[in-house]
C-alpha cells in the first residue's frame, strides 16, 4: 500500500534508526498499518488511524496529518531524544508497560 510506504519513508527521513524502529512497532501494535483503523468500538470514545488517537478529526486524515499529530503528542507526553526526535521508544515502553498492546 502506498500510504504505508509513504509514512515509513516520512518516519525514516525524520527519525534516527532507533526511533524509527520504535515508531514502526507502535504503528504495527496500534493499527497493523491500517490508515483507516477504528478502535475502541464498544467504548465511550473511538480511536482512529495509524496511531489510534481519540481525535475524530483523524478519522479521514491522510498519513501526513496523522504522523505529525502523533509526533507532537509524543513530544509533549514523552519528550525528545538528544537528536531532537520524538521519543517513540519511551512511548513504546509505556505502551508495553501498561499492557495495552
Amino acid at each position: 500500500d502506498q500510504a504505508i510506504r509513504d509514512v515509513k519513508a516520512l518516519a525514516q527521513y525524520t527519525l534516527t534508526h532507533k526511533q524509527y524502529l520504535c515508531h514502526n512497532e507502535i504503528v504495527y501494535r496500534e493499527s497493523r498499518w491500517d490508515l483507516r483503523a477504528i478502535g475502541n468500538l464498544n467504548g465511550k470514545k473511538q480511536s482512529y488511524g495509524l496511531y489510534q488517537m481519540k481525535l475524530k478529526s483523524l478519522k479521514h486524515a491522510d498519513y501526513k496529518r496523522q504522523y505529525w499529530k502523533y509526533w507532537y503528542y509524543v513530544v509533549h507526553r514523552y519528550g525528545t531524544t538528544e537528536h531532537k526526535d520524538a521519543n517513540y521508544c519511551k512511548a513504546l515502553h509505556h505502551l508495553k508497560t501498561k499492557g495495552w498492546q
